[in-house]
């Protein structure tokens, strides 16, 4: 019956007359666990998110026009068109 109750079941509760020094290792482990836990998913989400970004600016950099290009396909504003013909009325009124 002694030798049972000497037997480890579980790999982390041990029945050793020395239980504070497994208990802190135990604590010890389960702290450098988590840290390198913590780490892995801060450097996984950093190198994910500097990817995405970086993506986004290649994706920016494909519709870059010249200004000679924008200026060809476009006439100007409305806006400038419709100043243009109200001063020309106005001109025309006086």
């Amino acid at each position: 019956m002694e030798s049972k109750k000497n037997c480890i079941i579980f790999s982390l509760y041990s029945d050793n007359k020395n239980q504070k020094g497994t208990l802190r290792y135990i604590s010890f482990k389960l702290i450098c666990l988590s840290l390198y836990v913590i780490g892995f998913y801060y450097v996984f989400i950093n190198t994910s998110l500097e990817n995405k970004g970086l993506q986004i600016v290649n994706i920016s950099n494909v519709y870059e026009r010249n200004l000679s290009e924008a200026e060809k396909n476009s006439n100007g504003s409305q806006r400038k068109r419709n100043l243009k013909l109200k001063n020309e009325d106005v001109n025309k009124t006086k």
